[in-house]
């Protein structure tokens, strides 16, 4: 991808929620980034977000790795359950970077991939 003239490559390792704890992650794949998406359409999915951030603040990870809060669907306007402020007052909380895509915007500037890069690029205190 490429972003402001640099160009980089990602790869994203997605599994479900539980299905491979923290310490295996970090072991198996020594990830630069954590993404860690929510449903704007599913109000419990801000409550996983959140305890997935405090998984990632007790084991240090958000200290040492770029960690972005996505909130995913906000083209399902009508179904919203999660508030823009919600999402960002999480953000707050663990002070991590926000944002809000749908599927339709993988190629903008605010699309989780443009975000990453960025983040990387900049370094971990940009927020």
């Amino acid at each position: 991808m490429s972003v402001n003239g640099s160009e980089s490559r990602i790869v994203f390792i997605d599994h479900e929620h539980g299905a491979m704890g923290l310490e295996n992650v970090m072991m198996t794949y020594s990830p630069h980034a954590f993404l860690v998406v929510l449903a704007v359409d599913d109000l419990s999915s801000l409550d996983t977000a959140d305890s997935l951030l405090q998984g990632l603040k007790n084991s240090t990870v958000l200290h040492e790795k770029a960690v972005i809060l996505v909130a995913n669907k906000t083209d399902l306007v009508r179904n919203r359950e999660v508030k823009s402020a919600m999402g960002k007052e999480l953000a707050v909380k663990y002070n991590v970077k926000y944002i809000e895509t749908s599927p339709g915007e993988i190629q903008s500037r605010n699309s989780a991939p443009a975000a990453i890069q960025h983040q990387s690029m900049e370094g971990l205190n940009w927020y």
